[in-house]
């Protein structure tokens, strides 16, 4: 005989679950209580519903799916209840339907409305069709895209389609030689292609390269309007990434490098011009980039003595980066397109070394540093002042820590200190063509210190938390504000030296707390982050700056086995379970207009309470 599975467990599992889902149905959807309303009996047709799968899954009957009798006895005993609250929502409705329609409560309609004598000619007077205002077809299009554009929600830009298309594509090939050689070799190669459409209003046609359009009347040309713009691109990118590995008694060599490429254009065509319907496509920039960037490196890790481990790593990379036609930005000083001629090629050297030592079986120390060059990005490049290009930036980071573990604690203290030259940190300033732009500063520094824990309180139960205790400041920094006058004419930049100044969007806190219970096929994690101040500029001013914030998520799972499926697994996700009111990001700006600084600040307010909800099958 089959076993059914219908324990009180397995009900009360198919009722929890069945609330969950309910309860997030209701929260999105809010059907309405009112037995008149059929979203009404659509939410308990779902649940019921929910209920059936759930109880499938947990009394195991999908088992006896190939006894087709048995399998329809056990579901029925299984749904029983469910199906009699379906059968009774259905009758509800039906009969209810027919009591409330027309054909039975005519008289009780016709009462709602009150019927009065009156002359139609009268109570509607008659106009004149010469009255009325007509429009043709292509006027209306053309009126309801120009106010389109005037929305004040619109302003900046509308997006009307995107399409993109990626392929990615890897041969991965791994072979060992003997016991001690072994050999890595990944081909990469990704093809990317797409565009994407913008709405932009009142747009200065000669901007886009875009000669004055006639119209009927010679004096007045069109010289601006709204437009619809396409930006385009085109990517390839592929390589070779390769390693040897060797391993002897208490050596560890490991030998490698990788090559890639990247060739890539961009360009842009305007696609309709609002005012001047006709107008054909304009292509108004285009320019093509490739970047070959390959790296040689040599690791080794040697076990000097019993704990004692020592490692070093050397790397070499060679970099050549070409950006060449015209940029999308226009000039306002040559009153022309961004012309692009960039060529530049970069050689890192890249070492990094340390030891590490195990004492006592549970303690350690260890102590490294590093060296690490970065090159500028594109936007730092076509982002550009009187035709001053960035140079590299280069970083110096030593570390120290220790570390203690046992079967249920474990705690962790990192001391570092990370001295940069030549970081790239937005100064103020404005580029040629209007954009923010980056400076290199010449010295710069992050330190600060790195704590963590963790308890296992019980086998079901474990406590976690982390810390970091930072310092993020530049040296010697002056700040760039754009000033007006007060009638908005612009009058150039004002310097401001302020010194020792803070790093934008660095807290010199962060915390976090995680409650780790799990019992069973039961889990739930509870963790608190806490995040400090942050500053959107590195002007250290309060006026544009985010305030410290603390959000709570809470994750709760329940795993069912299955032998036919192998394990089922419920899960809830409760974000910000204490309905936290913050913002996690923002940016903002400063300008001085008649004499007075004004800050704008921009922010990203993030989610109040909210549930996802979601089921893992695996096989």
């Amino acid at each position: 005989m089959a076993k059914s599975g219908f324990s009180g467990k397995n009900i009360l599992i198919n009722l929890i679950v069945t609330i969950v889902a309910g309860f997030i149905y209701f929260y999105v959807e809010l059907p309405p209580i009112n037995l008149h309303s059929a979203a009404f009996y659509s939410f308990f047709l779902f649940l019921s519903v929910v209920y059936c799968i759930t109880a499938v899954i947990t009394s195991g009957i999908y088992r006896q799916a190939e006894n087709g009798k048995t399998f329809w006895k056990l579901l029925k005993g299984s749904c029983i209840v469910p199906l009699i609250v379906i059968g009774a929502v259905f009758v509800i409705y039906v009969v209810g339907g027919l009591l409330s329609s027309v054909v039975i409560r005519s008289g009780a309609y016709a009462k709602l409305i009150t019927v009065e004598t009156g002359d139609f000619t009268q109570d509607i007077e008659e106009i004149s069709f010469d009255q009325i205002p007509m429009l043709d077809r292509d006027s209306a299009e053309k009126l309801g895209d120009r106010k389109l554009g005037e929305l004040a929600d619109m302003v900046s830009q509308f997006e009307v389609a995107d399409n993109y298309t990626q392929i990615n594509n890897q041969l991965i090939v791994n072979h060992r030689f003997n016991a001690r050689w072994t050999l890595n070799v990944t081909g990469h190669y990704t093809y990317g292609s797409g565009y994407y459409n913008q709405y932009k209003n009142g747009q200065t046609l000669s901007e886009y390269g875009i000669a004055p359009i006639p119209t009927d009347d010679p004096n007045e040309p069109i010289t601006e309007s709204n437009l619809i713009r396409r930006k385009s691109m085109d990517n390839h990118f592929g390589g070779v990434v390769a390693s040897a590995n060797y391993t002897r008694g208490r050596v560890q060599l490991a030998l490698g490098g990788a090559g890639n490429v990247y060739d890539g254009g961009h360009w842009g065509n305007v696609m309709s011009v609002v005012d001047a319907p006709g107008f054909p496509r304009h292509e108004y920039y285009r320019n093509a980039s490739t970047k070959y960037d390959a790296n040689v490196f040599a690791k080794i890790n040697w076990e000097a003595a019993r704990g004692l481990n020592l490692y070093a790593d050397l790397q070499y990379r060679f970099i050549r980066h070409n950006i060449t036609g015209t940029n999308d930005n226009f000039n306002s000083t040559t009153s022309a397109l961004q012309e692009l001629d960039i060529h530049r090629t970069y050689h890192f050297f890249n070492p990094k070394a340390g030891v590490n030592y195990t004492f006592a079986r549970n303690h350690k120390v260890y102590v490294s540093f590093a060296v690490a060059q970065k090159e500028p990005t594109r936007s730092n490049f076509t982002d550009t002042k009187n035709g001053e290009y960035p140079t590299s930036e280069r970083l110096y980071d030593w570390e120290f820590g220790y570390l203690f573990h046992n079967d249920r604690f474990e705690a962790g203290v990192n001391f570092y200190y990370m001295s940069y030259k030549d970081q790239l940190v937005a100064t103020g300033e404005l580029s040629d063509t209007g954009q923010e732009l980056s400076r290199n500063i010449p010295d710069s520094y992050r330190r600060g210190i790195e704590l963590s824990a963790s308890l296992n309180i019980a086998r079901w139960f474990s406590l976690g938390a982390n810390a970091t205790l930072s310092q993020n400041r530049i040296e010697n920094y002056t700040e760039y504000v754009s000033e007006y006058d007060a009638d908005w004419n612009y009058l150039g930049e004002k310097e401001l030296y302020l010194g020792t100044s803070t790093l934008s969007y660095s807290p010199s806190v962060i915390a976090g707390v995680l409650l780790d219970f799990h019992v069973k096929g039961f889990s739930a994690l509870l963790h608190t982050q806490y995040v400090g101040k942050q500053y959107f500029t590195n002007g250290r001013n309060d006026a544009l700056s985010l305030d410290d914030y603390c959000v709570t998520n809470l994750n709760l799972g329940y795993e069912l086995a299955a032998s036919k499926i192998g394990s089922v697994r419920f899960g809830v996700q409760i974000n910000n379970l204490f309905n936290t009111e913050y913002c996690n990001n923002g940016y903002g700006y400063s300008s001085i207009v008649g004499g007075v600084r004004e800050d704008s600040a921009f922010y990203f307010p993030q989610a109040m309470f909210n549930v996802l909800a979601n089921v893992t099958v695996r096989f």
